[in-house]
């Protein structure tokens, strides 16, 4: 079921969206990323609610949120 608004994560390579898909838990889906978001990886992981903040490592690039049709940011890698 889908609640909240609909989030994205990107990530540094393709390899890295799979590899993060499989520690989710709940529905997650690989897409391509929206070019307003980033043109560095051509696919994103994509879901509805939190992420485990723990499960954020080094390989997620960003999280953005989609709010009123646009993208904003609510995560950048250091």
């Amino acid at each position: 079921m889908e609640t909240g608004n609909q989030k994205v994560m990107t990530f540094f390579s393709h390899y890295q969206t799979l590899q993060f898909k499989k520690k989710v838990k709940g529905e997650a889906y690989v897409r391509p990323t929206p070019r307003a978001i980033s043109s560095s990886c051509s696919s994103a992981l994509y879901f509805y609610g939190d992420i485990d903040p723990d499960s954020i490592d080094d390989t997620v690039e960003g999280i953005w949120e989609e709010v009123d049709g646009k993208w904003k940011r609510i995560y950048a890698s250091s």
